[in-house]
Formats: C-alpha cells, structure tokens, sequence
C-alpha cells in the first residue's frame, strides 16, 4: 500500500500544480474492428509428440471515448481469440478453459481512462507499461502510470498490481505481487537515450526481481540502430539469486524503396553456480526476436516461444546473431525473411539453435490481406541420441479490418 500511496501522491501533485488546457479534440466515440482467421499445420520435432492442425478465430474491437479535451477512455475487446473451431462442440467435463468456447468466448484485455495535461498525462486501468525496447521491463497489468513532459525529457512512473494472492490482507502469508519502475529519456530528432529501474516484488516476502536498464535509438545516414543493456539482481527462493546482463542491438537501413535489410546482435550472460538468470522481470513475451512481420505479427504459431532468446538454455546465456530482410515485390505482395543462428555461452548438451522465418502478405483488396508464414527450430545436440529433428510450424492466415 505505501508503493501505491506514493504512485498517487505523485499524481495528485502533479494534477494541482499544472495549468488545466490542452490541444483542443472533438468529443465522440470511435470503434475499430478487425477479424482474423488461421490454419496452422505443426510438426514438433525436437519436443516430441503428434503432428497437429487447426483452426482458430478472433474479433477484435477497440473502442476510445474522447470525452473532452482532458479525459479519453479506451477498451479493446476480443471474441474467441484462444479457442480452437470446434472444441464448443467437442467439450468433455475436463476440458480446459483455453478452450472452453462457452467461458472464454469474450475477453475485454484493455480498458483505461486517461487524463491529459500540458506537461504530464495519467493512465489507470489495465494497462501495458513498457520501458526502453522492452528487453527487461514490460509489464501486463491493473495498475497506473504517470507521463512527466519536459522536452525533451520525458519520466514514467508506473505501478502495477499482478496478484492480491488470494487476499486483501497483506502480511507474509498473503502479500501481494507487484511490479513498478521509473524511466528518464531525452529525445531529439536524430536519437533518443534513456535509463530505468523496475522491480517486481513477489507476492512472498523473500523473493524480488529487478532490473536497472539503459537504452537508445539513432538515425544515421539513413540507418536506424537500436540498442539496448540490462542488469538483473533479486532473491529467489531457497538461497537463490536471481542475476544476469544482457545485450542487444539492432541495426535496420532501406536500400530502396522496396528492400530493408537488417541485423540483430544477442548476448547474455549465464547465471552462476547456484544462481538463476532471469530475461525480464516481468515475464512477458513483448521482446520477440522471431515473431513475424508485417501482418501476422507477434503470432502465436506452436513455434513461437521455442527459446527465450536471451537463455537458450536453462541459466546458460547466449550468444546469438539474426539476419532479416522485407521486400516489396509489387504493390500487394511484400514478402519478410529472418534466419538466426544462436549458440549457449556453456552448455554440455546444446551446442547451437537455428531458427528461420518467412512470410508474406498479399493486400487481396482493400482491408483485407491473406498471409502465409512458417517458423523452423533446429538444434543441435552434443549426445547424438538426442532428439534433434527440426520443429516446424505453418500458418496460413486471413486478416479483414473494418
């Protein structure tokens, strides 16, 4: 609660002290929309297990109240986005709710109000805060975040409730799960800079992650380069301490109107004896180096997910370089391509992982694109009896927006 109390004590400072005037908007309601469907086809591979194809669905609908020039609201809705076709009619007694047509069939994932000032805007809901390239603080959740604005410096404050673990009491049995940070960044046109802190406190009172990150973004010559360093510290259970640095870099640069090229660059430090490496004191999945482009986006094929890239094996680091590229071929078609090769700073079984992804888009017609994507994972194993077929996963996609 005194994490909390200062979250909004900071607010309401802010709220009394700022003049009330703002860029005149019109008031009203906008409601978006889009609907997509997939066909996926996965052969597992390295993990084992059957061959499997389905289908699946999702509506999306994000509506924004602009209620005057100082308060907006915003909600996003989604229907069926986890449930496969056929499984409201293929229900047994122990189905799982990821599945359940009935019980997940519509999910509201977003939904905050917004105050804006001059100098600082307020953000409370349920919300996602972000910091840097998101490589070590990226947080889903109930909670508030605070946008100071003094160009070209910006600092966000936020704070988010994770889990009341079962309580509203909090003692040492019941404590909550929360996470909050700060960052400062200066911009300009040519490059942005910018440092943070988070902390996620667990809902015991023995164990913590944090993270203290630095970030940038430059334009040069026509190139964008993105880099990115993270320090990790914490407690674990059991003795154990959570640690980690890691690196990554990112360099992009149009050769033509048609062609991008670019490269990333990965590193990662393993966790010593004893020790345990964390990627993100949150957990999420924001930082993907192999979701797809274009839009498929952050897809959620059986393939994505199959390393974290920043430990490609268990407290073991990485090392790791990506190649990628996107293409116009003509107005309608724009086809992507990534290939990595990654290998564990020390491993006595895994000695590298190698994952490729392609996929286009086809604008068929206005507001309505038809995708294709596949993601390939091979590893290579010290024991030659070791599993080490390749996974495979296949989307086929049609994305409609309205």
């Amino acid at each position: 609660m005194k994490k909390l109390a200062l979250v909004l004590a900071i607010a309401m400072i802010a709220a009394f002290s700022m003049p009330a005037f703002a860029e005149h908007q019109e008031p009203g309601l906008e409601i978006g929309g889009s609907f997509r469907l997939t066909a996926s086809s996965y052969d597992p591979g390295y993990k084992g297990g059957a061959d499997a194809d389905w289908f699946q669905q999702r509506i999306r609908i994000p509506w924004t109240w602009q209620v005057n020039d100082n308060v907006k609201a915003f909600m996003r809705t989604d229907w069926t986005e986890y449930d496969y076709w056929g499984e409201a009619n293929n229900k047994t007694a122990t189905t799982a709710n990821t599945t359940d047509h009935e019980n997940d069939e519509l999910a509201i994932d977003y939904g905050w109000v917004e105050i804006t000032q001059p100098m600082w805007t307020f953000t409370a809901g349920i919300i996602t805060t972000g910091f840097g390239h998101f490589t070590g603080y990226e947080s889903y959740h109930e909670g508030l975040q605070l946008d100071l604005k003094f160009a070209p410096v910006t600092v966000t404050l936020s704070y988010g409730k994770l889990a009341e673990n079962g309580s509203t009491v909090d003692n040492a049995a019941t404590d909550d799960d929360d996470i909050y940070g700060a960052q400062v960044a200066y911009a300009t046109d040519m490059f942005t800079v910018g440092a943070y802190a988070g902390k996620n406190d667990s809902d015991d009172d023995n164990t913590y992650m944090t993270v203290i990150g630095l970030y940038a973004t430059a334009n040069f010559n026509g190139a964008t380069i993105k880099a990115a360093f993270d320090s990790f510290s914490g407690d674990a259970l059991n003795n154990v301490d959570y640690d980690g640095e890691q690196l990554w870099v990112e360099v992009s640069m149009p050769f033509s109107d048609a062609l991008t090229l670019g490269a990333e660059f990965l590193w990662a430090s393993g966790a010593d004896d004893g020790d345990q490496q964390i990627t993100n004191i949150a957990n999420d999945l924001s930082h993907q180096v192999f979701d797809y482009d274009g839009a498929m986006g952050i897809d959620e094929g059986m393939w994505y997910g199959s390393m974290t890239y920043f430990e490609l094996a268990t407290d073991d680091g990485v090392l790791g370089f990506v190649g990628k590229a996107s293409f116009a071929a003509t107005d309608a078609l724009t086809l992507y391509f990534k290939a990595g090769y990654f290998e564990p700073e020390e491993n006595d079984n895994l000695n590298s992982m190698t994952l490729i992804v392609g996929s286009f888009d086809y604008a068929w017609m206005p507001n309505v694109t038809l995708s294709t994507g596949i993601g390939y994972v091979k590893p290579d194993y010290e024991n030659s009896a070791t599993n080490d077929d390749a996974e495979v996963d296949i989307t086929v996609r049609l994305g409609v927006a309205f």
